[in-house]
């Protein structure tokens, strides 16, 4: 229940660029953000920089734009009191639409700390808590029986469960953590890939964002809308503890083990010897301190270190997801540029369809050649694509960003009996340089033993799916630097056609 009280001195305006604070407003600890009743972000106002006017502003998170069309009435609370800062009519646009930030079912969904949406625990059923931490526990004990080292809940389930015993209601995930013989960062990666596929073998769903942390599911707690439990290496070198990457510094062995035990849900589950050692590494020495708009300041050099050592392997997988939920049957059928490619194609030639989406460009090329493999990164897009009704189609979960994976898939593929052709429709628009890279890297691994590529790109802005959203397009493709890049590789360009675009007033 928020509690009403009087506006902070300088006052508050809300608008479409965000939360502004008038010169002389304090408003310290962190803000709820309620849009239409239902939290929709926290943000902490004090944590902006000032401008030269002593005016703070506090920018929507990005993901939360696309929503602000028409009016909503926006409320600010004090996440600790409760005391209501804020509370007005706010016409974002002119629309004459209410706001609703709500999911393609109809389900209020909030953005975290990250930016990134999501159904928070506090808009979930009341059951919905115990069922993760079962699973959780479930987990461990798995985890635990496969390695024999200990493994524990870790960041904001342990976070939750040592301050409450509950679920944090604004976080949207569970975390793990296993206690590993290895430090180096090439051993920590052998060991989380090792660890994965005995995982998998034991029915767990795995999808894995970097070398060393994978996200892990049963295939009931998708059934139950549950979330992924997210897996982080851990281990401890030289009094240096660390849950990369953003718990790190000096514990003691007997802080870390052996493994205790608290409660979260209702559900007794493993963890560090020392929680609130732990935590307060993790998160400071004001831990116990409920703060949703937390953020975690981690070293330029280490966080640059740590994407070297273990790379980051997805580039905007919420907002793929998103766009392939809300947009389902925009792409059911196949393209134009499909039936292009097949009219090209040898009888019996094998393609790999690189960003195959719904996989209803994959379904037809396999009708028309004999096989077809698709690979995409969105669960949504691989859920609908596993359906397709194809002779010899096979769709994988691989993003392009992990070359590891890509190059084991395309390697697979081109070990096949027949010619072989990799398949690319808006694919590279989607991508940023490293994974134009990996793409085109994986090009030429597939076609060493000859055959062709067919890529489809925007090098105009327009939507090439009439009857979708707008789509989150990461830029469109130089294509001069493309086609010199294909010949620097040793490509040659067979074949060029330019057609009209889309209506370009639909924009990138």
């Amino acid at each position: 229940m928020s509690e009403a009280g009087p506006p902070p001195a300088g006052g508050v305006r809300v608008d479409r660029d965000g939360i502004h604070l008038l010169p002389g407003t304090a408003l310290p600890g962190s803000l709820d953000v309620q849009v239409e009743g239902h939290r929709v972000c926290s943000v902490s106002p004090q944590r902006a920089a000032p401008a030269a006017d002593g005016r703070r502003v506090v920018p929507w998170p990005t993901g939360l734009l696309g929503f602000l069309e028409g009016s909503a009435r926006v409320v600010l609370v004090e996440h600790t009191s409760g005391r209501v800062v804020h509370d007005a009519e706010v016409a974002f646009t002119g629309a004459p639409s209410r706001v609703a930030v709500v999911d393609h079912e109809g389900r209020p969904i909030a953005f975290d700390k990250w930016g990134q949406p999501g159904r928070a625990f506090e808009s979930g059923d009341t059951e919905g808590g115990a069922r993760l931490a079962t699973s959780v526990a479930a987990l461990l004990a798995d985890v635990t029986a496969s390695t024999g080292t200990p493994a524990f809940v870790a960041y904001g389930t342990l976070l939750g469960a040592v301050r409450a015993g509950r679920l944090i209601g604004h976080d949207f995930d569970a975390d793990v953590a296993v206690l590993g013989p290895s430090w180096h960062p090439a051993d920590v990666a052998l060991d989380s890939f090792r660890l994965q596929r005995q995982l998998a073998a034991l029915g767990w769903d795995t999808h894995r964002p970097c070398d060393s942390m994978y996200q892990v599911r049963a295939s009931v707690s998708a059934e139950q809308g549950l979330p992924y439990i997210d897996v982080f290496p851990a281990y401890l070198h030289d009094g240096v503890f660390e849950i990369p990457p953003l718990c790190q510094g000096p514990l003691e062995q007997h802080q870390v083990e052996p493994v205790g035990q608290v409660t979260l849900e209702g559900v007794e589950l493993p963890s560090p010897a020392d929680p609130e050692a732990v935590l307060a590494l993790t998160y400071g020495p004001s831990w116990r301190t409920p703060d949703p708009a937390f953020t975690f300041e981690m070293d330029r050099d280490y966080r640059r270190r740590m994407h070297g050592w273990m790379g980051n392997h997805l580039a905007r997988p919420g907002r793929w997801s998103r766009w392939h939920r809300e947009s389902e049957g925009a792409t059911a059928e196949p393209s134009d540029f499909a039936g292009w490619v097949a009219d090209r194609l040898r009888p019996g030639t094998t393609v790999l369809d690189v960003c195959c989406g719904a996989g209803a460009d994959t379904a037809a090329l396999a009708e028309r050649t004999g096989s077809a493999v698709g690979i995409d990164f969105a669960a949504e897009a691989l859920a609908a694509a596993s359906r397709a009704d194809a002779v010899d189609a096979t769709f994988h979960d691989v993003t392009v960003y992990d070359l590891r994976a890509l190059l084991a898939r395309t390697l697979t593929t081109a070990q096949r009996p027949g010619p072989k052709a990799l398949y690319c429709r808006l694919g590279l628009d989607a991508l940023g340089d490293s994974g134009r890279t990996n793409l085109l890297l994986a090009c030429r691994t597939l076609l060493l033993g000859g055959g062709r590529s067919y890529f489809e790109v925007r090098a105009r802005r327009g939507n090439p799916f009439s009857r979708a959203r707008r789509a989150p397009w990461n830029a469109l493709v130089d294509l001069d630097a493309l086609l010199q890049d294909v010949r620097d590789r040793g490509g040659v360009v067979v074949e060029q056609e330019t057609v009209p675009g889309p209506d370009p007033l639909w924009g990138a």
